[in-house]
């Protein structure tokens, strides 16, 4: 049945309305929180050879934005909500060949920091990586020490969770390159660094 343009007309207040009233999401209002995976206790590295850095990253808990809370996530200056693609397959029966759903796909997710002056948010992932492979005898650990879920959040004005989706045993897959350079003086250095996961699941309707 066609759509009827005239069963309902908005007037130009109503429309107003239903944009404002929520509000509009801000690209800039967000966060991120991370946890260590439980492999960390068969590394064999003790907390102080880290320059503090497990004790000044404590991450695990979603919607707890307080001005006290300390996280790898407040040094995070990037990041993205994943999307997820349906792979198809071309189906034919009697009819115009159509596509089914045969299962999803999901993107990696990149992040970037700002490093404090020991480069501990950077010292946070090479301890990850260092528990899901033994760099010196290049051996991996089991899936279930390495991985973890990341919560990633949109924030409103006032800085309460308003979406939330949680990515399901991720893990960091790579680190990238720290560059510095004499021309770069008054800037703040960053690091990038990508997750890999299993699947995201958005928590107001998993």
């Amino acid at each position: 049945m066609a759509y009827d343009r005239a069963e309902k007309q908005l007037t130009v207040d109503e429309m107003f309305d239903q944009v404002t009233s929520p509000g509009l999401a801000s690209p800039n209002r967000y966060w991120v929180s991370f946890n260590l995976p439980p492999g960390l206790t068969n590394t064999g590295v003790a907390n102080d050879s880290l320059g503090g850095v497990l004790d000044s990253v404590k991450g695990g808990r979603p919607g707890q934005l307080t001005a006290d809370v300390r996280d790898i996530g407040i040094m995070c200056n990037q990041m993205s909500f994943p999307g997820r693609t349906m792979q198809t397959v071309k189906n034919r029966h009697i009819g115009t060949p159509f596509s089914l759903p045969y299962t999803a796909e999901y993107p990696d997710v990149n992040f970037s920091f700002y490093l404090s002056n020991d480069l501990r948010e950077r010292k946070y992932f090479e301890l990850w990586q260092n528990i899901m492979v033994n760099v010196a005898m290049n051996s991996m650990n089991f899936y279930k020490e390495y991985v973890m879920p990341v919560h990633l959040m949109q924030l409103d004005n006032t800085g309460k969770v308003t979406y939330q989706i949680t990515l399901i045993e991720a893990y960091p897959v790579s680190i990238d390159d720290v560059n510095n350079s004499f021309a770069s003086q008054n800037e703040v250095s960053q690091c990038s660094v990508t997750m890999a996961y299993k699947h995201w699941v958005n928590e107001d309707i998993k």
